[in-house]
């Protein structure tokens, strides 16, 4: 799935399907949801975007943005590298997974994926995370990262953003367009 230099759209898929590469490049002003199982994703040069993805089998991988908000339900393995501006709101394994930020500008923040879609529990039961936790490969179940004690994040985690009241909006708002899919967020308890 491509999405190439896209101005003032909405696109969203249903839950049932899955993405193995999504790529979003030079969007502007977009809000593109992917409640689905995706592979990799790769944001790039994109101006005031909105993306929310489901469960990531893959690397989550955004450079070069500007004022945009990517939400991952579960991911092993993102990078953020010369963003500006930009909310990253991810569920990682702690100790299992890779969260990098590069080159992002000061008001680049992190924070806990804190919301939720119909079908998100089968998602993440279908990729290993249950129950708000990760499940390693002994079958124990793990911490999600959290940002707190990674001395790497402590100047741009911020324990006070919420997923759901910087994307939920966007998301939710004429979310029932005639052809859409409609997914409404709601708050979630991780």
């Amino acid at each position: 799935m491509t999405y190439k230099c896209r101005k003032n759209e909405r696109e969203t898929r249903a839950t049932e399907s899955y993405a193995r590469t999504v790529t979003i490049r030079g969007c502007e002003d977009c809000v593109l949801v992917f409640p689905c199982v995706t592979g990799d994703v790769t944001v790039m040069d994109c101006k005031r975007t909105t993306v929310v993805i489901g469960p990531s089998m893959g690397k989550v991988r955004v450079m070069d943005c500007l004022q945009t908000e990517i939400a991952c339900a579960a991911t092993c393995d993102f990078d953020m590298s010369d963003c500006y501006d930009c909310r990253a709101f991810i569920n990682a394994p702690r100790g299992q997974s890779t969260v990098a930020a590069r080159s992002c500008g000061p008001k680049t923040k992190f924070a806990v994926c804190d919301v939720a879609y119909d079908d998100l529990e089968n998602q993440l039961a279908a990729t290993d995370y249950l129950g708000g936790r990760w499940r390693s490969t002994d079958g124990a179940d793990v911490e999600l990262w959290t940002g707190v004690d990674d001395e790497a994040f402590t100047s741009t985690f911020d324990a006070t953003l919420s997923c759901y009241d910087t994307v939920g909006d966007a998301v939710n708002t004429n979310s029932e367009n005639e052809g859409e899919v409609a997914v409404r967020l709601y708050p979630s308890a991780v």
